[in-house]
Parts: structure tokens; C-alpha cells; sequence
């Protein structure tokens, strides 16, 4: 006898990834370089964000810059996993992280409940191969120094991670998610210069 089976999948949502257009990324650097080069005239934003990292700053200047591409991404995404697609995307003032070796992110979610993320990676400065070669990783079997990670559960309550290993190629990468989605950065070790990434938020209403 033959049997008709349908399946039907469970909703999730997923991440959406591109790099910038060079040239919002050349104002993305050049207000990076004005804020590294005189950190103490910057306006620190330490206090709403789990980092811990020492050079947390709002950006100032670019935000108006970055704006257009970010709504666009963000209608993408809606369209695409069906998140807020009913709901008028807002754009909120962007920071910048200046992460030097040893800092981390630990495993935190942002706060709009309506929303999406995003992390852009402006500058890596160490490899990512040299990183997990360290005594503490080369052996572990999850070898996670430096990477980006999102961490989520399935349906049946077991957790999942996905991790990416940004490297000296990324600089303009984009990743945006929901805002709830638990996301964490491991530190570095090989490099005394800054990772430097910018982060935002997109609220949504009615």
C-alpha cells in the first residue's frame, strides 16, 4: 500500500549576509579614525551594551550614510523570512566597538522585542587560523578564540550554535538577524591593534 506523506516545516527565521558598498564603508572608516584618534572627545555607550570591552562609542557622524543601506537590508529580510513584514522599519543610532585582545562579548540579545540587528566587522587585524594554533584551542574540539557566534535552541529545546571566524577579508561584512537572537564574540590573543565592528539596531511599528 502507498502512503501520502506531507511534511511541514517549522517556522524559524534565519541571518541575512552581504559586505557594504566601498563607498559607505570609506565614511564608516574615516569616522573610526577620527573617534580612535581622540577617544576622549568620543561619546562612550559602555553602559547600554553587555560588551566587555573598554572602547564602546556611539557613532556620531556616519549613521545618516549607512541609514538607506541598512532599511534596505532590512526590507529584505522581512520579505524574505516573513519577520515584521507588516511593521514600519526604524533606524536607531549605531555604536562602534574598539575590541582589544583578551575583551569579549558574552552571550547576550538586544533590546528592541521588534527588531533586527546587525554587525558590521570594520577591522580584523589577526588570522583566524593563527588564533585556534594558540595551546588553549589547537587541541579543544570546539576551537572558538576569536569567532562570532549565534547561539538558539530547536524545537525540541536543544541548543545549536553557528560561529563564523572573521578574518582581514571581512572588513565591510554584514550580518543581520533578529534582535532577540543570543549572539556572543570570543576574545583574540595574536594582535595588539583593535577589532573594530559597528552594530545597530532596526525597531519596527505599527
Amino acid at each position: 500500500m502507498l502512503h501520502h506523506f506531507h511534511a511541514e516545516p517549522l517556522l524559524n527565521y534565519g541571518v541575512v549576509q552581504t559586505y557594504l558598498p566601498d563607498e559607505i564603508l570609506e565614511v564608516l572608516k574615516a569616522e573610526a579614525k577620527e573617534i580612535q584618534d581622540s577617544f576622549d572627545t568620543a561619546n562612550p555607550y559602555n553602559n547600554k551594551l553587555a560588551g566587555n570591552i573598554e572602547k564602546e562609542f556611539t557613532l556620531e557622524k556616519s549613521g545618516s550614510v549607512l541609514k538607506p543601506f541598512i532599511l534596505d537590508m532590512a526590507t529584505f529580510y522581512t520579505e524574505n523570512f516573513k519577520l515584521f513584514n507588516n511593521w514600519k522599519p526604524v533606524f536607531q543610532k549605531p555604536w562602534i566597538n574598539f575590541m582589544k585582545k583578551h575583551e569579549f562579548n558574552p552571550i547576550h540579545f538586544h533590546v528592541p522585542l521588534k527588531g533586527l540587528s546587525y554587525v558590521i566587522w570594520v577591522q580584523i587585524p589577526y588570522d583566524p587560523a593563527e588564533e585556534k594554533a594558540l595551546p588553549h584551542s589547537v587541541n579543544a574540539n570546539q576551537p572558538m578564540s576569536s569567532n562570532f557566534q549565534f547561539v538558539y535552541n530547536t524545537v525540541l529545546g536543544d541548543i545549536r550554535t553557528m560561529s563564523y571566524a572573521p578574518d582581514k577579508n571581512w572588513s565591510g561584512f554584514v550580518l543581520m538577524f533578529p534582535a532577540r537572537l543570543n549572539h556572543q564574540v570570543y576574545p583574540f590573543y595574536t594582535s595588539d591593534d583593535y577589532r573594530i565592528s559597528i552594530s545597530g539596531n532596526i525597531d519596527f511599528v505599527d
